[in-house]
């Protein structure tokens, strides 16, 4: 157990007992020791170690060494690289890696991009209904393994960025290149009905749209779904 990952499940209330022991055992084992270190790994042996205590003895721990506890939603931000670069070198189950982070919206929604995540999730849970998918345009039942690698690559791009707080509710313009909240179209004399429009006019009225604000096209891609996120981060239009 690193301290990342510890602060991480700490941040996000999934840490248990046997975390923080867990920790504690590592240090000593690294020859990182104190009497706090010590009196903390030994709880681990005992079959219910009291949390209120262990979690003492961890501040304890953190204090003899020196370190400091960042702020949770750092916390956060750091164990969600962490599992995305262990997502990315093999060394965690995509769908275990899913199941951490999909959570992290709801303990840190002030970071747009937990969303993705979310998302993802969902979608996938879709598919696996046998409905179709709502974010993610390229995902399929028999690729969600390695498209949520993917996303994991993007994500530690994306974290490197600043980015506005409505990121995932943007759209990307592939005619202008702009991106920004996409306009809805009203439907062609929407005070007609459709019928009576189609008997005066011969013809069924233009419908309502979502469009660009800036040129007006409806090419959009929405940063909502990976495809969207790649144009964003390569630049292509």
């Amino acid at each position: 157990m690193d301290f990342t990952t510890l602060l991480g499940k700490r941040a996000v209330g999934h840490a248990q007992a046997k975390d923080y022991c867990d920790w504690a055992e590592d240090l000593l084992l690294q020859s990182i020791e104190s009497e706090s270190i010590a009196i903390l790994a030994s709880l681990g042996v005992e079959r219910s170690p009291d949390i209120y205590e262990v979690r003492a003895y961890f501040e304890k721990c953190v204090a003899e060494l020196g370190w400091t506890i960042p702020e949770e939603k750092l916390a956060i931000l750091d164990y969600a690289k962490s599992l995305c670069t262990q997502l990315c070198n093999g060394t965690l189950k995509p769908r275990i890696g899913l199941g951490h982070l999909q959570c992290f919206w709801d303990f840190a929604d002030d970071n747009p991009l937990y969303g993705i995540w979310y998302d993802l999730d969902e979608d996938i849970c879709w598919l696996e209904q046998g409905e179709q998918y709502f974010w993610n345009a390229c995902l399929a039942q028999e690729n969600s393994d390695g498209f949520i690698i993917k996303v994991a690559k993007q994500f530690l791009e994306l974290c490197e960025l600043d980015l506005p707080d409505n990121f995932l509710r943007l759209s990307l313009c592939t005619e202008c290149g702009h991106i920004g909240m996409a306009r809805q179209t009203k439907r062609e004399k929407s005070w007609l009905s459709v019928k009576l429009f189609k008997l005066i006019y011969g013809r069924w009225p233009t419908r309502s749209r979502w469009v660009c604000s800036q040129c007006a096209e409806s090419c959009l891609l929405a940063l909502s779904d990976y495809e969207g996120r790649q144009r964003f981060l390569t630049g292509q239009c």
